[in-house]
């Protein structure tokens, strides 16, 4: 299968909403998805804002985002509590655990978690995340595996093929890297 031929099929079909997410852009923040970018990650720069509202789009979209992010994610506490259902707490009682024991352990995969969301760069993120979302309303969240920060991806770089009831089941990202950062032997290749 002929990838860009793919990706041409993919695009075709959510052309008006890409389109509405572009004239969104150039009136708050043009960079979210430059329409003068290509799908291979090229940029032409800066942009301009045929509407003359960048400045006051700009500065609420990034004011809205901050303030989520600080909400939803607060930066000294744990965003989110682990416990155990009622059920699960006698069952482990009954087979000689301490409750207090469990409850510690809990308390330290929270601050683990919490740890890593500082140290894998989810803060940013998620403010990124909430600017595409307040903006063009879709973006998706990429969590490499071999432990690079996260990254929001845009709604012009990912496709998505879904059957009726939503799940998903054909996905195409389209990214682009720096030619120089490739193993030598992918260089020779290309």
């Amino acid at each position: 299968v002929c990838l860009e031929s793919r990706k041409s099929a993919l695009d075709a079909d959510r052309g008006s909403y890409v389109s509405s997410a572009l004239d969104y852009c150039r009136m708050t923040l043009p960079y979210l998805l430059n329409h003068k970018s290509d799908a291979q990650g090229g940029s032409s720069g800066g942009g301009s804002n045929q509407h003359g509202y960048s400045g006051y789009g700009a500065q609420l979209v990034n004011s809205l985002a901050n303030k989520l992010v600080l909400t939803l994610f607060p930066p000294q506490s744990s965003f989110f509590r682990m416990a155990f259902s009622d059920e699960a707490s006698a069952r482990l009682e009954a087979d000689g655990y301490q409750l207090s024991d469990l409850a510690h352990m809990l308390v330290l995969a929270e601050n683990k978690a919490m740890r890593e969301f500082a140290v894998g760069g989810y803060r940013r993120c998620m403010t990124d995340t909430m600017k595409h979302l307040l903006v063009t309303g879709n973006c998706i969240i990429y969590t490499p595996p071999d432990g690079e920060p996260a990254r929001a991806i845009p709604l012009n770089r990912y496709f998505t093929k879904r059957d009726r009831s939503g799940f998903v089941y054909e996905f195409l990202i389209v990214d682009a890297i720096t030619f120089g950062v490739l193993d030598e032997d992918i260089q020779d290749s290309l």
